[in-house]
């Protein structure tokens, strides 16, 4: 925050694990608009049109769009219907997109806010919001986790070399990293081998995923079990999985027990 006269201003980033256009698409669709601000929120992607948002309890804010650039950029004003001191169409928002390795880097700048306001209640505000902005967009980026999730237990479970590569190709990056009480491995290339000894000293045991995977943003915990070449039960345990921006595993840490 700065000062700036009689006015302030936040500026909050926030790095998404999805692609720009992913993540610019929760400003061109009010159903995915919503998904992120509430029930009954909308937004006319033009300039020009309406951003509306009805926040938990009722309460309205928003305001309308000055300038929208597909897919970088975003300014509207805003305002709040039921607040005096920030009213509709009083203060300036505007959003940035910018495409990372990582991932797309959210800039927020909410400027002209009045100096005499609950300056942490508007951060707490935008804090909070960012959150589920990256929370909606990621169940998006992301909503294929448990069939990736199935490729990747896939993989461990088959004996032919070629099989595992083409599977660990389908749902990991190909520098994916692996760690457990038993392996420290990093890239397909290292982990195809390794996995090949896992089958010369354990044969016949397969891991098979249970239950859903619990999604947080772009990381996922995920429960396993493995079982004998009798059926038997041999060990059990969880995943903890973070996904790359294009939806692939990027790195897996087990836990067994």
């Amino acid at each position: 925050m700065t000062n700036n006269r009689s006015t302030v201003r936040v500026n909050r980033n926030l790095l998404i694990a999805a692609p720009i256009e992913t993540v610019f698409s929760f400003f061109q669709d009010s159903a995915r608009f919503a998904a992120w601000w509430g029930a009954g929120s909308r937004i006319e992607p033009r300039a020009g049109g309406v951003f509306h948002v009805v926040n938990p309890g009722g309460a309205i804010a928003g305001g309308i769009i000055e300038a929208i650039v597909a897919p970088t950029r975003i300014v509207t004003t805003w305002g709040y219907a039921n607040n005096s001191s920030i009213p509709l169409g009083s203060t300036r928002l505007e959003i940035t997109l910018e495409a990372t390795p990582a991932g797309t880097l959210v800039r927020l700048e909410h400027s002209g806010i009045p100096a005499t306001g609950d300056m942490s209640e508007q951060a707490q505000g935008w804090r909070y919001q960012l959150a589920q902005f990256s929370r909606a967009v990621t169940q998006l980026a992301h909503g294929q986790a448990a069939q990736r999730l199935d490729t990747w237990f896939a993989a461990w479970n088959t004996t032919d070399t070629k099989v595992r590569q083409d599977l660990l190709a389908e749902c990991c990056e190909s520098d994916v990293a692996f760690r457990d009480a038993f392996s420290a491995t990093v890239g397909a290339e290292d982990l195809v081998p390794h996995l090949a000894g896992f089958h010369k000293h354990m044969p016949g045991l397969t891991i098979s995923r249970q239950g859903d995977p619990a999604l947080c943003h772009n990381t996922a915990l995920v429960g396993w079990v493995a079982q004998g070449a009798d059926g038997k039960p041999m060990g059990a345990g969880r995943n903890f999985v973070e996904f790359s921006p294009s939806g692939k595993i990027a790195r897996v840490f087990g836990f067994w027990g």
